[in-house]
């Protein structure tokens, strides 16, 4: 996907809700596997519920970082900075980090998962949205695609800051 088809669909997808839906519907699916062992199924369905309810929990503490990148697409500041795409593979995972620096504000790291595109490990030219009152960039673009924020990001100590820009 281009970073225009990119945006497109993390648009479609905030203003339909479908963050909002799919924290209910694992929600719901939680309760009801929570209560299915008391009406006689199986007990293995208390763990089943233990994993919907986490990825309800995972899926509204990503919502407000989606919410914050397309306001910022819309009205936010662009600035000219660099990021640092860091890539974990593991034999379960791929983790992706990025820790973003542009002019006039501390650096920040966080996690994202990519939507439609393959990151390179590597320090890149980056275009940041921020909107007013957040401190961090709520959308990071590079030339493959878009960044923004799984979790909360955190700011990079100045001290860390040299060795966090190498590749």
């Amino acid at each position: 996907m281009t970073p225009t088809e990119q945006a497109d669909a993390l648009r479609k997808s905030v203003n339909r809700r479908v963050h909002a839906w799919l924290a209910w519907c694992f929600t719901l699916l939680a309760a009801c596997l929570a209560a299915a062992p008391l009406l006689g199924a199986h007990p293995l369905c208390w763990a089943l519920a233990a994993i919907a309810a986490l990825a309800a929990w995972a899926t509204r503490g990503a919502a407000p970082y989606m919410i914050q990148a397309v306001q910022a697409m819309d009205t936010g500041e662009k600035l000219l900075g660099t990021v640092l795409v860091t890539v974990s593979d593991t034999a379960d995972s791929v983790q992706y980090e990025a820790t973003v620096q542009g002019p006039g504000m501390p650096a920040w790291r966080f996690e994202f998962i990519p939507l439609g595109w393959q990151p390179r490990a590597g320090s890149h030219e980056a275009r940041m949205f921020r909107l007013a009152g957040v401190e961090w960039p709520a959308l990071v673009q590079v030339q493959g695609g878009l960044m923004h924020p799984r979790y909360r990001p955190r700011r990079v100590d100045p001290a860390d800051q040299p060795r966090a820009r190498r590749p």
